[in-house]
């Protein structure tokens, strides 16, 4: 995330070339995918957390998660308007963006857990849940299959719409001029991130599993990416092709970033989780220094090597706010069990 944003807006256009900067550009598309199978694996863990008998309570509670992240999307849409201005644009702070897509995609795999019944129930870590996934794992992939199929269509049918219509499709179909991000086609990563989930409540994990499934997302990356690359015509045909190979594309990253993560010793692990339970709010406030009004000084100025340098002080400055935060959240925690 902070290498997705922070050297696109850092480093000068003429310093935009060479096979460094490439290199920040195909480790940052990994950022979006990667966030939203999360988020499809984060739902997977409260649905097998939860008793049967309180599937409706949970799906209800993920739903509201869901729109919780719609409205700070529209919250952080308009704190970042007046902080730079654009709040007379209703175009700028009523756009769909990142949270937008993300809670938007978490609603589509609440529709899963309505048929999805991997037979949760009070079970200690580690140990594997009763009950048949196959179903609502197979739900998952047939419903990612029939987004990318649909998307090149929808993107072209809805991306006219206009007003009060425009802006409610916005978080989940692809308006022109209101929409960053939609759900069609992201929810495909947070399907596929809940489906992986259930799999691997039923499979062995070890590390010989992790470097297999490295090696699957790195194989499909590969295909998405050459296809997305190879050259072809102006069809129509040829540009919804494309267009479904860069979700291709996307889900391989996604499938290597969480391998990678799994590969990593256990010592070496606890930053990066302290960075992803805080990820929502350090993504709030970075973006500011990046392309708001904090980043002006640094903004289309720096080399490479300047940009690395603001990088690390970047991720340093998030690891302690992240810290600071862990520690408030704790101790909040130990003053309400003590009540």
């Amino acid at each position: 995330m902070f290498i997705a944003h922070g050297y696109d807006a850092w480093v000068a256009p003429a310093n935009k070339v060479g096979l460094g900067y490439r290199v920040t550009r195909e480790i940052a598309a990994a950022a979006l995918p990667s966030f939203l199978f999360l988020a499809g694996v984060g739902m997977a863990v409260r649905w097998l957390r939860t008793p049967a008998t309180e599937h409706t309570v949970a799906r209800r509670s993920l739903a509201l998660r869901g729109l919780r992240l719609i409205a700070a999307g529209y919250a952080l849409s308009l704190g970042y308007a007046a902080l730079d201005g654009g709040l007379e644009q209703p175009a700028i702070w009523l756009r769909s963006d990142v949270l937008h897509a993300i809670g938007a995609s978490m609603l589509v795999v609440v529709v899963l857990l309505f048929s999805a019944r991997p037979g949760a129930s009070n079970v200690e870590p580690g140990q594997h849940r009763s009950g048949d996934a196959r179903w609502p794992i197979l739900g998952a992939i047939l419903l990612s299959f029939a987004i990318v199929m649909l998307w090149p269509p929808l993107r072209v049918y809805w991306s006219g719409a206009r007003g009060v219509l425009g802006y409610a499709l916005a978080p989940f179909l692809p308006v022109d001029g209101i929409t960053r991000f939609a759900a069609v086609p992201l929810a495909v990563f947070c399907c596929l991130g809940f489906a992986f989930k259930l799999y691997c409540d039923t499979a062995t994990v070890g590390r010989r599993f992790w470097a297999s499934f490295a090696l699957v997302g790195l194989g499909t990356a590969l295909v998405g990416w050459s296809a997305v690359h190879v050259s072809l015509d102006d069809s129509a045909a040829a540009a919804n092709f494309v267009l479904r190979m860069n979700v291709l594309d996307g889900a391989g990253r996604a499938v290597v970033v969480l391998a990678l993560g799994g590969l990593l010793p256990a010592r070496v692990q606890p930053p990066f989780a302290l960075l992803g339970r805080h990820s929502l709010l350090l993504y709030a406030v970075h973006i500011p220094f990046c392309y708001g009004r904090f980043g002006k000084p640094l903004r289309s100025r720096l080399d490479l090597a300047q940009a690395t340098f603001a990088m690390a002080a970047l991720i340093a400055a998030a690891l302690l706010l992240a810290a600071v935060l862990e520690a408030y959240s704790k101790r909040r925690a130990v003053q309400r069990s003590g009540r």
